[in-house]
């Protein structure tokens, strides 16, 4: 049974805010003290032994004195009486004693009423298993389980009402959205040059366009009455033109450049090339990469998509560095070494139409 510690016992509490061995404290006749336990409570507990624990747990909720859950301590009248939890608790709280169904011991802070075997009865109406803090962890995971889920569905809501002022139909749709403009982004693209691939601006020909056929007559027989007398006039130019190059370049980026799904993607933007033709091939472009040299080679041509070949051809302001640049990227390499080298080793920097784009060479043997 819970009885009444003395006075010699009661000192000795671990939770006594006035401890017995601090000579601070005098403990004079006038002193308070109050305590419980159960004879021989260390022994039950420790031994892990079912009969021993359900007599310690019979004592517990059967127990109609919820006064032994407290120890009070006051050394003298110099000092306020203070409360702590009997050595009961304490004890009851720093042991792994109560049985689960599995056949463990468990710590009370870490049991549950699920796992609490069937002659282990709960009853918690004097309060004791509350003050052992039985159940506690569950308590708590389950009460930040609870507060994961509010937060879960707030963030949910603020999502919504985000995606709502997007003009988004749904979070994922919206998601989606950003996940693309990150994509651009990531591709050195402004959030201006992003609007202007969504919304390509189109020519207005309204403006200069008459709906009365007559009208439109009238101004076309008005401009060829003032435009100027054609003249032609015979110049000679000097062409260099190397067809069978030209062509064993092709054949050769075509093979080296085209992966396993067969798909072949700019050396610039590494994008897909973006169109075929009627029969089945990809349209590229095949451009000159170092524009200077005497002989002509076909790995002196790289494939590039119909935009990128413009910019490199007429808005490349890296063209006199190229040469340097292929040189310093060969570095004296041998075929092997390069060919056996990440593809992040094979490329170079250069500036076309005022951005910073990449030349990307593919390593290994073609196809």
């Amino acid at each position: 049974e819970i009885t009444r510690l003395d006075r010699s016992d009661s000192l000795w509490n671990p939770n006594n805010p006035y401890a017995p061995y601090n000579p601070y404290y005098n403990w004079t006749e006038n002193a308070r003290f109050e305590d419980y336990s159960i004879e021989n409570l260390d022994n039950y507990l420790k031994a892990n032994n079912v009969l021993a624990s359900r007599l310690v747990w019979n004592i517990i909720i059967n127990s109609d004195n919820k006064r032994v859950q407290i120890a009070g301590f006051q050394p003298n009248r110099n000092y306020s009486y203070k409360e702590v939890d009997s050595r009961l608790i304490h004890t009851l709280k720093n042991y792994d004693w109560i049985p689960t169904k599995l056949g463990d011991f468990l710590n009370p802070k870490a049991m549950t009423r699920d796992a609490l075997r069937d002659d282990f009865p709960f009853n918690n109406s004097n309060g004791l298993l509350t003050a052992i803090e039985f159940g506690k962890n569950s308590e708590i995971r389950d009460a930040e389980e609870r507060k994961r889920k509010e937060q879960q569905k707030d963030s949910f809501k603020q999502k919504e009402r985000f995606a709502k002022e997007l003009g988004a139909e749904s979070v994922d749709e919206a998601e989606e959205a950003i996940k693309f403009i990150n994509e651009i982004k990531a591709q050195g693209k402004t959030l201006t040059e992003i609007s202007a691939i969504l919304n390509p601006k189109k020519p207005d020909f309204e403006a200069d366009y008459s709906s009365n056929p007559a009208r439109r007559a009238d101004k076309v027989q008005e401009t060829a009455t003032d435009a100027r007398e054609k003249r032609s006039i015979l110049k000679m130019r000097s062409v260099a033109v190397d067809t069978e190059t030209k062509k064993a370049a092709k054949s050769y980026l075509l093979d080296r450049y085209t992966d396993d799904d067969k798909i072949l993607y700019c050396q610039v933007c590494q994008n897909e090339m973006p169109f075929k033709l009627s029969d089945g091939n990809y349209y590229f472009e095949v451009v000159q990469l170092i524009s200077n040299t005497q002989k002509r080679h076909k790995e002196n041509y790289i494939a590039l998509c119909p935009t990128d070949a413009a910019k490199f051809q007429y808005a490349n302001s890296s063209k006199d560095k190229i040469a340097e640049l292929v040189e310093k990227l060969i570095d004296d390499r041998s075929v092997e070494e390069i060919n056996d080298s990440d593809d992040d080793e094979n490329k170079f920097e250069i500036a076309l139409a005022g951005n910073d784009e990449t030349v990307q060479f593919k390593t290994g043997s073609s196809n």
